[in-house]
């Protein structure tokens, strides 16, 4: 048991590189030109055909992933998980850098999601959570002191912002079917996102065009929809069964320090005093937030 749970660490700590990853080959992608909703699109096409497929090959498949939600269910997570919470953070990685827009799904899905829990489970927003929402932002605003915000950072900004939006009522909508329609966590991931993919895509070949093939773009997609999408999904899955609360949700928030570093490493981005201490202290208090609430869900 000892041995897997170490396995299980070290493959949610792999997963949460592959996932930090993403946001660079997204932008690289951006560079071969491709529009930021067709490459969503394309991503989470392959990552469902894929999941789809190594799903299947497990015995329990039809009991434990295929949907059976209402049709408009399945719309309202498609298009608020996928369509708004990634493919609208798309839009905002076109815009700003990868330590920004992680700094700012930070500030939004924590301030996003206390809100949805309040209209929409009846939750209380508790002191430790305003104190988080107080510390990440906090943290943004000395990463981005003194303030020189062009076009191109607002509307970053913005669609990143929206996009925390639409997770913040996925994540609470898949948590109220979860505790009381009692459907498996599964059965809330094959469908939505498969119509999610073909919204974005839809969108995305009529409205921004059929991208330039070229072999780094194949071979970019193919990566971020099998690997960072779908492989890295199933291994994250099979992590949970060996891994406590706390470890997942610990391991799961140093995305936002392996973004900031791969970003001084890929991207020769440089950090001032200022910024690095603003990394730190949105860091410090999404780790006190995430804790405080596996603590109580344990």
């Amino acid at each position: 048991m000892q041995d897997k749970r170490l396995l299980a660490l070290l493959a949610a700590f792999l997963v949460t590189i592959l996932w930090s990853s993403s946001y660079f080959f997204n932008k690289f992608a951006f560079e071969e030109g491709i529009e930021p909703l067709t490459l969503a699109g394309l991503r989470y096409s392959i990552a469902f055909l894929t999941l789809w497929s190594i799903t299947s090959w497990k015995s329990k498949f039809r009991n434990n992933y295929v949907s059976k939600l209402p049709i408009k269910h399945i719309l309202l997570l498609g298009i608020t998980g996928y369509v708004m919470g990634q493919g609208l953070q798309y839009f905002g990685q076109f815009f700003i850098s990868p330590t920004q827009t992680s700094l700012l799904l930070n500030i939004g899905n924590v301030s996003f999601v206390a809100v949805a829990g309040v209209f929409l489970l009846r939750e209380k927003i508790s002191i430790r959570t305003t104190v988080g929402i107080i510390g990440v932002t906090l943290g943004v605003i000395l990463f981005n002191y003194p303030f020189h915000f062009d076009v191109n950072d607002i509307l970053g900004i913005v669609f990143v912002l929206l996009s925390s939006i639409g997770y913040a009522v996925h994540l609470s909508f898949t948590r109220h079917l979860v505790k009381r329609e009692h459907y498996t966590t599964n059965q809330l991931v094959m469908a939505p996102m498969g119509i999610g993919a073909l919204c974005m895509l839809s969108y995305g070949f009529l409205v921004e065009g059929i991208p330039n093939i070229t072999i780094e773009l194949v071979f970019i997609v193919l990566w971020l929809g099998i690997v960072n999408g779908s492989i890295a999904f199933t291994l994250w899955a099979w992590s949970q069964k060996y891994l406590e609360a706390f470890q997942s949700s610990v391991i799961n928030n140093l995305m936002l320090i392996e973004i900031a570093l791969l970003d001084v490493m890929i991207l020769n981005q440089s950090f001032s005093v200022l910024q690095s201490i603003g990394l730190i202290i949105a860091f410090a208090t999404i780790i006190f937030v995430s804790l405080h609430k596996t603590k109580s869900s344990s």
